[in-house]
C-alpha cells in the first residue's frame, strides 16, 4: 500500500469517526431538548385553578390543587411526561393493538388478545360509569393529552417504533385494567384450559389427585382444610425420561402473587395499626407502579393521598389517606367458565334452541406490514375459542361484565374506617383481589373484592356443559367474604386459600398457591406480641425457603439409604447439604443444587408418568400446575406406591438417587466445585426495557443490571429472573411509612430519575414514603376556556 493510499485511508477512517461522533453528540442532544421541563409554568385548558406538581430528588411526585378532578388532570400530565410509552403498550396490549405500534412482531399477541373485544367493552364499561368516575377519567386524559400536545411527552422509544404515538382516550385507562385482568387471571384460564383437555385423556382420579386440594402448609385465616383425593390407582407407565439438564435449575414463577399482612394498633410498637405489602409481578424497566401525593380540597376539607400510582390510571392503586391505608394481593379465585357446547355450521345451540353465532370482524393494524383480518365469533357467554367439528369451548369471564372495571378506587381513597374501605370492596372494578385495610382507629380488614358472581358449583373443574351456563351468573354475591378485627387483629394471605369449604364453593380455586410462604407469615405473626415496621421490613427481605427442606433431607436418606454416605464422590455434596441454612440466598450453592434436583425428579416423574400415552406438553404441564405440584409430588415419594414408579427402575430410592448421581456428575464435569454454581448466578435479576434486546448498547442504556438475587417464589423475598415484589411498602398509621421501589420513576433512560433508587431495593434499604423535601416545582398554569 503506497504511503498516499495510507494517508488517504486514515484521513477517511477518521472523519467516519468524527462523523459518528459528532451524530452521536446531535442525537444525544437532540434527546436531551426533548426532556420534560420539570419547572416554570405551563398554561394548560382543562383545570378549574392552578395546579403545582412537585418532585423530590427520587422524582416523586407531590401533586397539590383545589379538587379531585384537577389533580386527575395534573397525574394524567406527569404520567405521560415520565411514562407515556409504558401507558401506550399497556392499553394497546389487552386491545390486540401491540402491532399498530411495534409491527409484525406483536401480531400473534393481538390475534389472541382480540378474541376478548376489549376495546369494545372499554366503550360500553365507560358509559355505565357514574358522572363522577367518567369526570375523573376526561381529567386525566385531558392531562395527558396537553402534555402530548406541549411536546412533554416524547419519550425516545418513538425514534424506533414503526408505529406513531396517540392521544389518550377516557376509556383507555379502562384498557390499562383490562390489561391487570389479563396479566392476574389468565394463569387461572390456561390452567383450567389444560384441565379440560386433560380430563379426556386421563382418569377424574388423577385430575382430582393433580388438584392436591389441601396442603401441609395450608394458613387460612379459619384454621380450615381440605380433603385431598387418593393417589390413583395403577396407571400405565411408559419408558425411562430422560434428565432435562443444561442448566435447567428454574423454578416455575407460578401465577402472579403478593405477600401482604398487617396487625391492629394494639400489638403495635408504635401505637398504629401496621400493614405491609410487596406485590409480586413480572418485572420490565422502568417498573410497575409510580410513587406521587396528593394534597387537595374535598367536601370542603384538606385531604392527602400518599402511595403508588399505575400509569394510565387516575386512582391511587396503594396508599394511604389521612384516616387508612390499604394494598392488595392476588385472589386467584375462579372468575370464568369454560362452556362445552354443541355446533352446527355457524350456530350453536341454547335453551331457546339454535343461535347463531355473532361475527365480529377484527382490522389489526400493522405499523409495518398487511394489515390483518380476522373474525371472533361470539355466543351470548363469551368467544369460541375452541372448536372440534360439532363441539366447541366458549370462554365466560367476569372481565367481560360492563361493571367489571370501574374507577371504584376513588371510594376507598375517600374512606375513613376500615368497615368502609370493606363495604366498598364489591365496586372497586379491578380483578377480583384480596383487600386489605387498616385504619387510624387500630382496626385491620380483609375483603375479596368484586365483581363476583353467586356461582352454583363455582369450583368445578374442566368446564361445564351449555345447559348449565347460566346457572351462576345471574346474580352477583350480595356479601363478600371479609374479616374485620379491631383488637389482636393478625390477618395476612400469600395467594394461599384463605378460607376454608364454603369460600372455595363461593370463589372457586384458580389455582391458590401450596402455602409456604403463607404458612411463614402465619408463624411469624403467631410467635410474637408486638410487632414494628421494622420488623415487616425485614420479613419482606426474608429468604427462608421451608419448601426445599424437604428435597434435602430427601437426597440425605437416599444417599444414606443408597449406600453412598461413605462414598468420596458424594462428600462434599452431603457437607454442603447439612451445612445449609435453609436460606435461598444468592451465594448458596446449596439452594441451587437443590431446586435442580427438584425439578429434574419432577419433569422425570410426570414425563414417565402421563406424557408417553396422554401426548401432553410437560413443561406446560409442569408450569400450569406447579403452584400446588410439590404437594402431589411430595405424597407420591413419601408413599411411593409401586404402580407409579417409573419404568426401569428397581425402587423410588434407584429412582432418585439415579437422578441425584446423574445431576452430581453434571454439576461436577460443568462447575467443578458446588461453589462455582450459586443460586445467585443462576438467579439474576432479569428487569429489561422492551427495545434492551436490539444489542448490548441498548441494554446497557434501558435495561437493569444482570445482579445476583436472593430468594424464590416459596420465600417472602420472592424473585426468580425477571418476577419479583415491584413494590415494598409498610405502612404505619401512627409512625412513618416506608418503602422501596424498583427501576425509578421516569422511564426516559435519560433522565436522574431512570434507575433511579433501585439499588435501595436491591440491597433493602426503605426510605419515607411521605414527598417532603421537593427540589422541582412545575406550575400548570389554568387558561380560561372562552
Amino acid at each position: 500500500m503506497s504511503k498516499r493510499i495510507m494517508m488517504a485511508t486514515v484521513k477517511f477512517s477518521l472523519f467516519g469517526l468524527f462523523t459518528l461522533a459528532l451524530l452521536l453528540c446531535l442525537g444525544y442532544w437532540y434527546l436531551i431538548d426533548q426532556m420534560p421541563s420539570l419547572s416554570g409554568n405551563m398554561m394548560v385548558k382543562g383545570i378549574s385553578a392552578n395546579v403545582s406538581v412537585q418532585r423530590d430528588n427520587d422524582g416523586a411526585v407531590l401533586i397539590k390543587a383545589q379538587n379531585r378532578e384537577d389533580v386527575a388532570f395534573g397525574t394524567g400530565y406527569v404520567h405521560a411526561q415520565d411514562r407515556f410509552f409504558q401507558m401506550d403498550l399497556a392499553r394497546r396490549q389487552s386491545g390486540g393493538e401491540l402491532a399498530e405500534l411495534l409491527g409484525s412482531s406483536m401480531l400473534e399477541h393481538d390475534r389472541k388478545a382480540r378474541q376478548h373485544l376489549f376495546r369494545a367493552r372499554a366503550r360500553i364499561a365507560y358509559n355505565h360509569l357514574p358522572d363522577e368516575q367518567k369526570a375523573l377519567l376526561i381529567a386525566y386524559a385531558n392531562g395527558v393529552n396537553a402534555a402530548i400536545s406541549q411536546q412533554q411527552a416524547h419519550a425516545p422509544e418513538y425514534l424506533l417504533a414503526p408505529g406513531k404515538q396517540q392521544k389518550w382516550l377516557p376509556e383507555d385507562s379502562l384498557m390499562v385494567i383490562y390489561g391487570m385482568y389479563m396479566a392476574l387471571q389468565e394463569g387461572s384460564i390456561e390452567r383450567e384450559r389444560f384441565f379440560v383437555s386433560l380430563r379426556k385423556l386421563v382418569p377424574q382420579q388423577t385430575v382430582c389427585f393433580l388438584l392436591s386440594e389441601q396442603t401441609q402448609w395450608d394458613s387460612t385465616l379459619d384454621g380450615s382444610q381440605r380433603e385431598n383425593c387418593p393417589i390413583p390407582e395403577a396407571h400405565s407407565v411408559v419408558g425411562k425420561a430422560a434428565l432435562a439438564l443444561q442448566g435447567n435449575e428454574a423454578l416455575g414463577k407460578g401465577m402472579p402473587g403478593t405477600n401482604i399482612w398487617g396487625v391492629s394498633s394494639d400489638l403495635s410498637a408504635s401505637g398504629g395499626a401496621l400493614l405491609a405489602n410487596d406485590p409480586h409481578m413480572n418485572l420490565f424497566m422502568p417498573g410497575v407502579w409510580y410513587r406521587a401525593q396528593f394534597e387537595f380540597f374535598q367536601n370542603g376539607k384538606a385531604a392527602t393521598l400518599a402511595g403508588f400510582t399505575i400509569p394510565g390510571i387516575p386512582v391511587m392503586g396503594i396508599g394511604k389517606n389521612q384516616h387508612i391505608a390499604w394494598g392488595f394481593s392476588n385472589n386467584i379465585g375462579k372468575m370464568f367458565d369454560y362452556i362445552h357446547v354443541e355446533l352446527k355450521d355457524q350456530h350453536y345451540l341454547t335453551e331457546q334452541g339454535w343461535q347463531a353465532l355473532e361475527p365480529s370482524y377484527q382490522v389489526i393494524v400493522n405499523a409495518n406490514g398487511e394489515d390483518e383480518h380476522l373474525t371472533v365469533q361470539m355466543t351470548k357467554w363469551g368467544p369460541l375459542v375452541e372448536r372440534d367439528a360439532e363441539q366447541g369451548l366458549v370462554l365466560r369471564w367476569t372481565a367481560y361484565q360492563p361493571d367489571a372495571v370501574s374507577m371504584g378506587l376513588l371510594s376507598v381513597e375517600q374512606a375513613t374506617t376500615v368497615e368502609q374501605g370493606v363495604a366498598l370492596a364489591g365496586q372497586i372494578g379491578l380483578p377480583s383481589l384480596n383487600l386489605f385495610l387498616i385504619d387510624k382507629a387500630g382496626s385491620v380488614g380483609w375483603s375479596v373484592t368484586g365483581p363476583v358472581f353467586d356461582r352454583e358449583g363455582a369450583n368445578r373443574v374442566g368446564g361445564r356443559p351449555w345447559q348449565e351456563a347460566d346457572i351462576s351468573w345471574r346474580h352477583r354475591l350480595t356479601e363478600l367474604p371479609h374479616r374485620v378485627q379491631h383488637s389482636e387483629g393478625k390477618l395476612w394471605n400469600a395467594n394461599n386459600r384463605p378460607l376454608g369449604d364454603e369460600f372455595i364453593e363461593k370463589i372457586g380455586d384458580g389455582g391458590f398457591v401450596e402455602g409456604v410462604r403463607g404458612a411463614i407469615l402465619k408463624d411469624k405473626l403467631s410467635g410474637q406480641d408486638q410487632f414494628s415496621r421494622t420488623d415487616f421490613e425485614q420479613w419482606q427481605m426474608d429468604s427462608t425457603d421451608r419448601l426445599h427442606l424437604f428435597w434435602r433431607d430427601l437426597l440425605l436418606t437416599v444417599l444414606a439409604e443408597q449406600g453412598s454416605a461413605s462414598d468420596p464422590a458424594y462428600q462434599a455434596l452431603q457437607t454442603m447439604l447439612r451445612e445449609w441454612d435453609e436460606k435461598a440466598d444468592a451465594d448458596s450453592a446449596a439452594m441451587r443444587f437443590l431446586a435442580a434436583f427438584r425439578y429434574e425428579v419432577s419433569v422425570a416423574f410426570l414425563q414417565a408418568w402421563l406424557a408417553p400415552d396422554a401426548q401432553i406438553d410437560m413443561n406446560y404441564h409442569f408450569l400450569t400446575v406447579n403452584n400446588r405440584w410439590d404437594n402431589v409430588l411430595r405424597r407420591v415419594l413419601t408413599e411411593q406406591p409401586a404402580h407409579l414408579l417409573p419404568a426401569d427402575y428397581a425402587s423410588w430410592n434407584d429412582f432418585l438417587h439415579t437422578k441425584a448421581t446423574e445431576l452430581n456428575t453434571y454439576y461436577l464435569s460443568s462447575f467443578g466445585a458446588y461453589e462455582n454454581a450459586t443460586w445467585g448466578d443462576r438467579n439474576r435479576l432479569e428487569m429489561f426495557h422492551p427495545f434492551g434486546f436490539i444489542n448490548g448498547v441498548f441494554s446497557y442504556l434501558l435495561d437493569a443490571p444482570l445482579t445476583p438475587q436472593s430468594g424464590n417464589v416459596f420465600t417472602l423475598d420472592a424473585h426468580v429472573f425477571g418476577y419479583g415484589a415491584a413494590v415494598r411498602v409498610v405502612f404505619d398509621m401512627q409512625g412513618e411509612s416506608t418503602f422501596n421501589l424498583p427501576g425509578g420513576q421516569s422511564g426516559h433512560f435519560l433522565s436522574t430519575f431512570y434507575r433511579h433508587g433501585h439499588d435501595n431495593w436491591l440491597q433493602g434499604k426503605y426510605q419515607p414514603l411521605a414527598v417532603t423535601d421537593t427540589q422541582y416545582e412545575l406550575n400548570l398554569v389554568r387558561v380560561s376556556e372562552k
